[in-house]
């Protein structure tokens, strides 16, 4: 995921750790809505990107785990809520993805368990939408919006862009994991 500070400017360790306070707190609460039990959210890892060596720091570790609020058994890793980010942009790829892995399975609905419960899109949306309020009005450097960072790794080329809107897909969807290396002969 990816976030823009509204003060344009070199972020301190300070900042950072800050920023990660704010982000685990706002996500934990998210997680909590769609996690099963024992899963747990154990951090952040929170990055600068403003210069080539930017400062990291990482609250796994010192972040509380948050457990999974669901009741039931996590699906398999691959299965996944999707929140599609729409920006106002066309490309190839057609819009940004965060895959949330671990769900409860009891939030899955019959006859096919293909989607989630329309109560739970409902709960993601609106701690979703609490999250980015929550980043926003972080305090740290004027506060962070959420977008879709494009050509991260084209220098010139690379935008980020704010999305207006997002969607939590009903139907699950799956995240593409690559367990082992594919050998080429």
């Amino acid at each position: 995921m990816w976030f823009q500070s509204n003060t344009r400017t070199t972020p301190t360790v300070t900042n950072l750790t800050d920023i990660a306070s704010a982000f685990d707190s706002n996500w934990s609460d998210f997680f909590n809505q769609y996690g099963a039990a024992n899963t747990y959210y154990l951090g952040s890892i929170v990055t600068d990107w403003s210069s080539d060596g930017g400062a990291q720091v990482d609250t796994v570790g010192t972040w509380t785990p948050t457990e999974g609020g669901g009741a039931s058994a996590a699906t398999a890793p691959q299965v996944s809520i999707l929140i599609s980010l729409h920006i106002p942009v066309r490309y190839r790829g057609g819009h940004g993805r965060i895959y949330l892995p671990y769900v409860a399975s009891g939030e899955l609905q019959s006859p096919n368990y293909d989607q989630i419960s329309t109560s739970l899109t409902g709960r993601l949306a609106t701690y979703f939408n609490d999250m980015i309020t929550g980043m926003s009005g972080s305090g740290v450097l004027g506060g962070q919006v959420m977008g879709v960072y494009r050509f991260r790794n084209t220098a010139g080329k690379n935008v980020f862009v704010q999305f207006p809107t997002f969607t939590v897909n009903a139907r699950i969807a799956t995240q593409r994991r690559r367990n082992r290396k594919a050998s080429h002969r």
